[in-house]
């Protein structure tokens, strides 16, 4: 201005601050403040990734993963759970058929997954993906 009637430089617009690319520049009356965006921290003028995964700030299910990415994170259900990942439900693999359980053996839905035993009469060293009938005691 003039000294007579001065008017305020709005450092944001001119780029004439020094906020951090992944900050935001707020202009104040004669200065500005740089403040550090969503996802990120520090001082605005240097800023660094938050880790919302390693920070347990993020809002996955139980059953799924939290990925870290520049500025936020992803959540997706874990195998043997559906979902969107902030909500996931355990797949019964046994009631969808999605189980490798042998045709004379039970499958047994756990979260997450499932487990196979052979029934009554039949024996496996696979856990019950293959069952064969067992040693017939009244023969020996």
């Amino acid at each position: 201005g003039t000294g007579v009637a001065c008017a305020d430089d709005d450092e944001c617009t001119a780029n004439t601050d020094n906020c951090n690319t992944l900050a935001t520049c707020e202009d104040t009356i004669g200065s500005f403040t740089c403040a550090c965006n969503d996802g990120y921290s520090g001082t605005g003028v240097a800023c660094a990734d938050d880790d919302e995964c390693t920070a347990n700030t993020d809002n996955c299910a139980a059953l799924a993963t939290c990925t870290n990415n520049e500025g936020s994170f992803t959540c997706a259900c874990n195998a043997g759970a559906s979902g969107d990942g902030v909500t996931c439900e355990n797949v019964d693999e046994c009631t969808t058929n999605a189980d490798d359980c042998a045709g004379n053996a039970t499958c047994t839905d756990t979260t997450g997954s499932f487990t196979c035993s052979c029934n009554a009469g039949y024996e496996s060293e696979d856990s019950g993906v293959n069952c064969s009938p067992g040693v017939n005691e009244c023969l020996n």
